[in-house]
């Protein structure tokens, strides 16, 4: 348990030192692609410390391809 404990702090401390990327593969048409581009447009990512990007995908496989 301490050792979870542990990783987890290391984790937090060590995103908190720079922003990280997340890369989130989604349908172009989909709502899930909507809700990223919204979180991009308002800068909730930027403002959370953290660097969103998003690959549009056109076909069933986003998330095998991200």
């Amino acid at each position: 348990m301490k050792i979870v404990i542990y990783l987890i702090l290391v984790i937090f401390f060590s995103a908190r030192l720079e922003a990280q990327t997340i890369k989130i593969g989604s349908l172009q048409y989909g709502s899930v692609n909507w809700e990223l581009k919204l979180i991009k447009e308002l800068e909730l990512d930027k403002k959370n410390d953290f660097n969103l990007e998003i690959i549009e995908l056109a076909s069933k496989n986003a998330a095998a391809v991200a």
